[in-house]
């Protein structure tokens, strides 16, 4: 889990030079925190990759500060004799094997060699009214050979210089929300699709525009004083230094859009617990959770971005649990209710939520069902419901899910009304298909009954399942009790057969457990008709040894089954 909104949208990112052009970029649309290192270089500033993507370069923006090369990992490999004056940006040029530097209060540019010796010197100073509101990040567009130069702010501006440092157009940055920022702190330019990243150090930001700056997407951060920014596409990783603390944040990118599939041939899917104390960009297990660009989205809204609570978007109350917004008591949120589940709630941020996706692979499977629990914790004036929806492919539109002839939803009710909704057919078109989807969209039915307050409405308890097949003769007696029987084969690998007969109708669980007594698979859980039913069990991930499998009939006086079975690979 952790996990990227636009808030986070959309991110069409591409493996930057070693990605051959015609290659379809990759599709990120997150960034999770992967780790913090500490920096044994005092107030690191700028911040871009070396031609080995093992390592980067950064500067100090101390009097006499220095420029250094250092691995990924925080290690300095490399250091120029150069001393800077309030050096605050850096680009590697690996055509020429020079890097070019931006001094803020000398108000210059300049190129050196990797002996240290300046090569090349350009003047910013275009009468900046304050000392450190000059120069502050720096790049390189390799495939026009175009330098990206950002003034921090009075004026807040970009200039773009050709080859011959002459500047060839100066843009003014007034975004408006979401992508607005105070400051400009540093630049990274992707050649292949085009985008420049643009850090901001007071809005603890990343906006992302094409070279027109036009801005695309944004991040936001929680780092205090980001100051230099890089990024790795082939990689996958993006490279943050904060000068306040001296450390190398490193993230991962990730597509949260379309999360990882569960193979249902291998089992059921349960969703029935999410913790308050998930940090931002984190989701269940082959699930996103998604946010509107709109107050009050409705069922034609458009779902583009995973849910995040910018930190400018936190209440005051909520202050003190920055960067983890499934605990948040005020404004627009999706709540972590512990084995209740989440619940969703709107108050009119313009980033409403919401929505909750489900990936299912369900390629060897040709019938499976759906149950899950919808609930009113409190009821407002401004009314919202809960609609099932499917798609059989990312390519395809979301269409609502019907059983027997009926959508399927969860309207408001009086507050701690529940309802159940069980064992629902999935459609036929979902199955046998590597990424199909269901989707619980969260939404303002257009009615209203006083005020502007809105409904809370609660989900949990999804179990997706595969549907198995009696080979009991209806015409014959039924058994009249329970039987788990042995699997076949067994030993096996990787895959064995495992079958048990119910005497009546009963509500069940399936597991299997590994000799320690942890549970590795739910395969069934629900009521399953009277008659004898079959799973297949695939251990492809698992290691050789010895599992049991559990069948639990559940109720005021459970009873439970076991068998062993033996994986030998």
């Amino acid at each position: 889990m952790r996990t990227f909104l636009n808030f986070v949208l959309l991110l069409l990112l591409s493996g930057m030079a070693h990605l051959p052009a015609s290659a379809d970029p990759p599709q990120y649309n997150s960034i999770r925190l992967l780790s913090v290192q500490s920096l044994p270089v005092i107030d690191p500033s700028g911040l871009d990759l070396h031609s080995d993507p093992n390592y980067l370069w950064t500067v100090s923006d101390e009097p006499m500060g220095q420029i250094h090369r250092i691995t990924t990992g925080g290690q300095i490999v490399e250091s120029l004799p150069y001393l800077g004056e309030d050096m605050e940006g850096i680009t590697y040029d690996p055509e020429t094997d020079t890097l070019w530097i931006v001094e803020e209060r000398a108000r210059l540019m300049k190129q050196l060699d990797r002996d240290g010796n300046i090569l090349q010197t350009r003047s910013l100073n275009i009468g900046q009214p304050n000392e450190n509101d000059g120069p502050e990040g720096i790049t390189l567009n390799q495939l026009n050979r175009h330098f990206f130069v950002a003034n921090e702010k009075n004026p807040r501006i970009i200039w773009e210089l050709n080859s011959n440092l002459d500047i060839i157009r100066t843009t003014h940055i007034n975004f408006e929300s979401p992508f607005d920022i105070t400051d400009i702190s540093g630049l990274f330019h992707e050649a292949v699709r085009g985008e420049l990243w643009i850090l901001s150090d007071e809005s603890r930001k990343i906006v992302v525009a094409g070279t027109d700056l036009i801005p695309r997407y944004h991040f936001d951060l929680n780092i205090v004083k980001p100051e230099g920014i890089a990024v790795d596409f082939e990689g996958r990783r993006l490279y943050v230094v904060c000068d306040a603390q001296n450390r190398l944040y490193t993230y991962r990118l990730e597509t949260l859009l379309t999360p990882d599939p569960h193979p249902l041939a291998t089992g059921s899917y349960t969703f029935d617990f999410w913790s308050p104390d998930e940090p931002d960009y984190s989701y269940p297990p082959h699930m996103v959770f998604l946010m509107s660009a709109e107050d009050d989205p409705q069922l034609d809204a458009v779902f583009n971005s995973p849910y995040v609570v910018p930190p400018g978007d936190y209440h005051p109350d909520d202050a003190q649990t920055l960067g983890f917004p499934y605990n948040n008591t005020r404004r627009t949120r999706i709540n972590g209710l512990g084995a209740q589940g989440i619940s969703f709630i709107n108050t009119a941020r313009g980033r409403d939520v919401g929505a909750a996706v489900l990936a299912l692979d369900t390629r060897g499977v040709t019938a499976a069902h759906v149950s899950w629990l919808g609930a009113t914790i409190l009821a407002n004036n401004r009314c919202y419901a809960i609609r099932l929806q499917y798609r059989p492919s990312v390519e395809d539109d979301f269409a609502d899910f019907l059983h027997l002839g009926e959508i399927v939803e969860y309207e408001r009710q009086q507050n701690g009304h529940a309802r159940h909704f069980s064992e629902l057919p999935l459609p036929e078109e979902m199955m046998d298909r590597s990424n199909a989807e269901l989707r619980w969209v969260f939404y303002y039915t257009g009615e209203q009954t006083g005020g502007g307050a809105r409904d809370e409405l609660r989900l949990d308890n999804i179990v997706v399942t595969p549907v198995t097949f009696s080979t009991a003769d209806p015409g014959s007696e039924r058994p009249v009790r329970t039987l788990l029987h042995p699997n076949y084969p067994n030993p096996f690998n990787p895959e064995t057969n495992i079958s048990f007969t119910l005497g009546q109708a009963a509500d069940i669980r399936l597991e299997v457990y590994d000799a320690q007594g942890r549970r590795i698979r739910l395969l069934s859980a629900g009521v399953l008709s009277a008659g004898t039913h079959r799973y297949r069990f695939r251990a492809d991930d698992l290691s050789s040894g010895i599992y049991y499998i559990r069948l639990t009939e559940t109720g005021s006086s459970p009873v439970i089954h076991t068998q062993s079975m033996v994986l030998v690979k």
